[in-house]
């Protein structure tokens, strides 16, 4: 079955550009939200229904409830000044973030360089912890305030990877490196690795993924021409978690 928006007026189908498609959000009172905007009288969407991202002002869905795009609002029957008026409101919400998010990167830079780091003993991969073990207490100290501020966060038996917890400011660290040998099995895995890690998070990812044909240099990452099946997965994951390219 050919996956195709289900806004009125819009004829985008899978398969044409870049235009990314997603399902009514499982969260009751965000789904009303979702069809109320579409704006089709005693409509109700169903399990294989779809809303493609030309809908939302910044060209894809948030799911920060805080963003003008955890709703989509960019529809035939939008007025031109409404239209306006979204992008307007996005790019407020977008500088507030990038100040947030410049803050909290400040912070982490402080934070680290008021660590004791004896990385060959204290660094620890995810697959080094066996099942079942816990991560050391205390291998990262504040040299300012005794506490342990640093926190490596064990997954066991998932490769490549390494996860700390800022532990004074509740911000997770998760790098991630994606090798170019990896099979589309591996890719799977991955995507709902770092989707499973994301729930719940204050999250910041630095990784490695070796995906040739996502533009990661363009304002909005985005794809290039002749994109592959599992570059396209990997940033509709990127893009549905809400994450955003710092960097």
């Amino acid at each position: 079955m050919v996956l195709s928006c289900c806004a009125v007026g819009c004829k985008n189908r899978a398969g044409r550009g870049s235009v990314s498609f997603y399902r009514f959000p499982a969260n009751q009172e965000q789904r009303e939200k979702w069809i109320a905007a579409v704006k089709r009288d005693g409509w109700q969407p169903t399990p294989y229904t779809r809303l493609c991202s030309d809908h939302f002002a910044k060209g894809h869905r948030d799911s920060n409830p805080l963003s003008p795009d955890f709703v989509p609002s960019i529809f035939h029957h939008t007025p031109s000044h409404k239209r306006h008026q979204r992008h307007q409101a996005m790019e407020t919400f977008e500088k507030r973030q990038m100040r947030k998010r410049k803050q909290r990167g400040a912070v982490f830079l402080q934070t680290v360089s008021t660590t004791q780091l004896n990385t060959a003993e204290e660094c620890y991969t995810s697959n080094t912890l066996a099942e079942g073990d816990a991560p050391p207490q205390h291998p990262y100290v504040d040299s300012i305030t005794g506490q342990s501020s640093v926190i490596p966060v064990g997954v066991a038996n998932f490769p490549n990877t390494l996860a700390l917890l800022l532990h004074r400011f509740n911000l997770y660290i998760l790098l991630v490196y994606r090798p170019p040998s990896n099979t589309a099995e591996n890719d799977q895995d991955d995507r709902d690795y770092i989707t499973n890690f994301s729930a719940g998070k204050e999250l910041t990812i630095l990784g490695d993924f070796n995906f040739l044909t996502i533009r990661w240099d363009m304002t909005d990452p985005g794809l290039a021409n002749g994109a592959s099946r599992r570059d396209t997965l990997f940033l509709n994951t990127f893009q549905l978690l809400g994450l955003t390219k710092w960097i």
